[in-house]
Formats: structure tokens, C-alpha cells, sequence
């Protein structure tokens, strides 16, 4: 599958010939913008969602090819990439865990709830710290890896925002992405992590290093996996 502007709005990838004469089959259209994508964006430097889209091309192409399931992100290694990348996120979440949880359930025994919501907002959820329960909530670390995203610059924000969003169906919540609905189908993590982590390295330094930083492993694996087939 190889990409190629049909217009300066549309992005086609092509699959490959049909069996009959020279026709092409079309598997997917992407509404796209080369203007707007030469120049960048608030949210993505030059030709960062062509590369991004391309990247889509590249694994579908390599799963083909290369072990035989619809996307290469997904089937490599028995998912070694999806679970580097739950595997990461989760362990981001849990290393909040020895600041909250004591400090919260100091001010649970002072029944001091006004200073947990103005710290955490009236949201948190503290049912595992209720009637004697001193439980880490995993999801009072999806919640601070969301505010810690919104405080990245827009640029760096995109690639992360998008694979936190996946890795935790949507718990994780970023003002850029796709929605909880999209992540419901398998695989969609994988194969948006191998876009976005093409399209960072390619065309976006500061957004590579947050994804480096927060996404270690996964990144290595990912690495690994481009190794492989060069």
C-alpha cells in the first residue's frame, strides 16, 4: 500500500493492482490538507500528517509481507509492541502513587476532603480510601498524566496524547485525539502508536523526546521493529 495526493484535500492509500487489468483497489481516504500540512499547524510541524499517514501505509504493507496479519504493529512478536505500550503508561500512572496516597489519606483522617479536591478536583474518586481502605486508584494517575499533557507545549502534545488516550480506553482524557468510541476496535493502538511514533521521529524532535521520555520502552520497541525490516 503506498500514499499519493489525488488533491490538495485528499490523501488516497492504495492497496495494490486488481487481479483484473491495471486497476487499483482504493482501501483508504484520508481528508487532507497539503496547504495546511506544508506550513504546519498548531498541533504539528510540516508534513507531520503526511508522514503519519504514510506510516499507516508502512505497517499495513510490513503485516502483509512481513507475518501475515492485517498490520505489522499489531502481530509483532506476539503484540510485544501493544503491551510495551500498556506496560509504560501504566507504570507512568503508578508513579504517582507514593505522593498521592499518603497525602490523600492524611487528609481523608483529618477529614480535610475540601484540600483533596482543590489539589485533585471534585471528580476523584475516593472510594478506595473509604472505610478503612488504603488502596491506590490507578485511575488518580490517568487523571494526573492527563493535567501533566495539558501543560506540554501543542506540538509536543499530538503523538502522546493520542497513544495515553488508547492504552487506557479513554481514561486518560486530552483535548487532542481520537475519541473512546475509535479505540474500542482492536489493534487501533498499535497501529496509531506506529504512526504517530514515525511522524515524531521524522518531523518532530520535541514531540520524539516526550514520547522517549514517557514511553520508553515501547519506543525501543519500535525501534526494533523498524530495525528489523530495514
Amino acid at each position: 500500500m503506498i500514499p499519493f495526493v489525488a488533491s490538495k484535500n485528499t490523501l488516497v492509500l492504495v492497496k495494490s493492482r486488481g487481479v483484473y487489468g491495471s486497476a487499483i483497489v482504493v482501501v483508504c481516504v484520508v481528508q487532507y490538507n497539503i496547504e495546511n500540512d506544508r506550513t504546519g499547524s498548531e498541533f504539528s510541524n510540516p508534513y507531520q500528517t503526511f508522514v503519519h499517514e504514510t506510516g499507516h501505509a508502512i505497517d499495513y504493507k510490513l503485516g502483509k509481507n512481513y507475518d501475515g496479519v492485517p498490520y505489522y504493529s499489531q502481530g509483532y512478536n506476539n503484540n510485544e509492541f501493544g503491551k510495551a505500550i500498556r506496560g509504560d503508561v501504566d507504570t507512568w500512572a503508578k508513579s504517582y502513587k507514593d505522593e498521592m496516597l499518603p497525602e490523600i489519606l492524611k487528609h481523608m483522617e483529618n477529614k480535610e476532603y475540601g484540600a483533596i479536591w482543590d489539589k485533585y478536583g471534585e471528580n476523584i474518586d475516593l472510594t478506595t480510601v473509604i472505610g478503612g481502605k488504603k488502596e491506590y486508584n490507578i485511575q488518580w494517575g490517568y487523571d494526573r498524566i492527563s493535567r501533566e499533557l495539558e501543560g506540554l507545549p501543542s506540538k509536543s502534545l499530538t503523538e502522546i496524547s493520542d497513544i495515553v488516550t488508547g492504552a487506557t480506553d479513554g481514561k486518560c482524557k486530552v483535548i487532542v485525539g481520537h475519541g473512546e468510541e475509535y479505540w474500542r476496535h482492536k489493534g487501533m493502538l498499535e497501529t496509531e502508536a506506529f504512526a504517530e511514533m514515525l511522524s515524531a521521529t521524522l518531523t518532530n524532535k520535541d514531540s520524539l523526546n516526550v514520547l522517549k521520555k514517557y514511553l520508553p520502552n515501547a519506543y525501543s520497541v519500535f525501534e526494533k521493529m523498524i530495525k528489523e525490516v530495514l
